[in-house]
């Protein structure tokens, strides 16, 4: 994967350039397809920005956003958001290429599931009564 980090209206410090290509790093495991991670860190009007944005297989580009006290807040909150947005997308692709996921999806909103398909033995045959006292019995 490669990293890029820049900054805008500051200076990236060497220390925060490491802090965020560690946490960067460690967001690979929970997508394997992400080619290419933009971290761009800026102040405008004295509050701190971080932006994320991944390019993932295919073209997908996904982007966290998050505004913090200082710059490492920034960016750890864009991480958290970045985190949950690769496991949305992880979810979705999955969901895509998975033959069974219609059929699930169709049993849950119509609030059935593929036990209530089967009759339940209440011990109520539709048989005939032994003893005679059927319909022709009441007569």
């Amino acid at each position: 994967m490669e990293i890029i980090i820049s900054g805008k209206h500051t200076l990236v410090t060497r220390a925060m350039e490491d802090y965020a290509r560690g946490k960067v790093e460690k967001l690979d495991k929970f997508f394997d397809g992400i080619t290419k991670a933009r971290v761009l860190l800026k102040v405008e009007d004295n509050r701190k920005i971080a932006e994320l944005i991944f390019s993932v297989a295919k073209g997908s580009q996904i982007a966290s956003f998050a505004e913090g006290t200082d710059m490492y807040a920034a960016l750890d909150k864009a991480i958290r958001r970045m985190k949950e947005n690769l496991k949305k997308h992880k979810a979705k692709l999955r969901k895509r290429h998975d033959p069974t996921a219609k059929v699930r999806i169709a049993e849950r909103a119509s609030g059935r599931s593929a036990e209530a398909d089967t009759p339940a033995d209440d011990g109520d045959d539709d048989t005939e009564p032994e003893d005679g006292e059927g319909e022709e019995g009441q007569k």
